[in-house]
């Protein structure tokens, strides 16, 4: 009986201690998950701090580009700011202003920020000069756009008035008409690098309240009329022509009478009075005229301005007068003032009339491609019974045959051509294409800066993170 007491307690003692033992890896192993566990959560925890800081970081230096910002357009001096340093909830951001100098019309500014060794950098550089957005390359007000025979315009079109067109016209691109009484008439629209609407193809569509005896190459979108309108090769309707579409609204102009009112200022600094006596050397009979190589602006001119040789645009040109570039001449920009990497444009500004005679030229700064010359008139003529290719009436801008012009616009009037021109964007109140005319846009441009004199702004040529 003793004995078997004794392997009992034996085996008892033995039991425990396995189970102990089983406790102790149990322990062990489940420590182990824990632990394995908790170090990607830590790490989670890490990386969601360190995102944080980093957007910390960010933001606070993008404050302290705002803030230097700010106070240059506000006139004050942009290197007070430079070495400055921006301090929010214990983290710090450092501005510079033109790290190396403020050199000519750029400014570049950096702001560097430090949030608990999180570091992010972003970089401003403003030009000066006044910036204007083009979304179409021709644009319309409310006299619309009227194609005579066989004309037609290479591009996209936004028009706030209606689109008549007459036989063989055509537009390659997509047409818009605004308005609740919008109409495209006539027209051959999206015929891509096509040169007539024979060919068929689907590159551009047309939105109008109305579209009437047109041939769409893409799709047709109209709220309410679609008589004779074919829309992809078939006529409405059918899938491609749609019924019920909303209408446009109407397109604000690009450029504000404030916008020009600031480039007529800015031309002011020096004037040039064709009406006093004694006459101004260059006047006659009330109108200065460019007669051998001249270079000016920024200047206004009281009176007319004749272009008949070569002019170098050196700043805003601004005359009260009618303006007429003849046969032969040469209109250009300086290539001090816009070469290098400015990126800068020029404005001929008239309060009358301006004329391009046929074989006028215009060119950019050649080895700038983003500088352009822009002709822009206030005034409000508009002349529907002007002789095509006669080149005459008494339209707000006449455009005579193969000038290379750029950027033309009479916001307030109509602009005439009466043969093939080059252009990157139009602008007008009404615009009329003669007979056989085409529009042929050049490389196309979304946004434009132009410098006009002392007074110019600074715009934004790029924002960007670099660190």
């Amino acid at each position: 009986m003793q004995q078997f007491f004794t392997k009992t307690k034996r085996h008892t003692r033995q039991d425990g201690q396995a189970m102990l033992i089983s406790v102790m890896f149990f322990l062990i192993i489940s420590l182990a998950l824990v632990v394995g566990f908790a170090n990607p959560v830590a790490r989670e925890f890490r990386v969601a701090g360190d995102i944080f800081n980093s957007k910390q970081a960010y933001f606070l230096a993008e404050s302290g580009i705002e803030e230097a910002y700010y106070r240059i357009q506000n006139g004050l001096d942009p290197t007070l700011m430079n070495g400055k340093t921006l301090t929010l909830n214990g983290s710090t951001t450092t501005i510079s202003v033109c790290p190396t100098a403020c050199i000519g019309t750029q400014k570049v500014i950096t702001s560097q920020s430090d949030v608990f060794s999180g570091q992010r950098k972003v970089s401003l550089t403003l030009d000066s000069g006044d910036g204007v957005t083009f979304h179409y390359g021709t644009i319309a007000g409310d006299g619309g756009i009227n194609f005579k025979n066989n004309s037609y315009l290479r591009g996209d079109l936004y028009s706030n008035g209606n689109i008549v067109g007459s036989n063989g016209a055509y537009v390659t691109g997509t047409v818009i008409v605004a308005g609740a009484t919008g109409s495209i008439d006539g027209m051959c629209i999206g015929v891509g690098n096509g040169t007539s609407c024979t060919l068929s193809g689907t590159a551009g569509s047309a939105y109008a309240h109305s579209i009437t005896n047109s041939d769409v190459k893409g799709d047709a979108y109209y709220s309410s009329t679609y008589t004779g309108t074919k829309a992809s090769e078939v006529s409405c309707p059918n899938s491609h022509c749609h019924s019920g579409s909303a209408d446009y609204p109407p397109l604000a102009m690009p450029i504000s009478d404030t916008d020009i009112t600031n480039w007529k200022s800015d031309a002011s600094t020096t004037v040039i009075d064709c009406g006093v006596s004694p006459t101004p050397s260059g006047c006659s009979g009330g109108t200065y005229t460019v007669s051998s190589a001249k270079s000016l602006g920024p200047v206004k001119i009281i009176g007319n301005l004749a272009v008949n040789s070569t002019l170098t645009v050196t700043n805003t040109i601004y005359a009260t007068g009618n303006i007429t570039f003849s046969s032969g001449s040469t209109t250009k920009l300086d290539a001090t003032v816009y070469g290098g990497t400015t990126k800068k444009s020029g404005i001929i500004i008239a309060d009358g009339r301006i004329k391009v005679s046929n074989g006028a030229s215009f060119t950019d700064y050649s080895a700038n491609s983003g500088s352009f010359i822009m002709i822009l008139t206030t005034s409000t003529a508009d002349d529907s019974a002007a002789n095509g290719n006669a080149c005459g009436g008494t339209n707000a801008i006449t455009i005579c045959n193969n000038a290379d012009i750029v950027v033309a616009n009479a916001q307030q009037g109509s602009i005439f051509f009466s043969n093939n021109a080059t252009v990157k964007e139009i602008q007008a109140k009404t615009i009329r294409l003669w007979t056989n005319v085409g529009i042929i846009y050049g490389s196309g441009l979304i946004n434009i800066d132009f410098t006009s004199g002392p007074s110019a702004s600074w715009v934004i040529s790029k924002w960007e993170e670099t660190q």
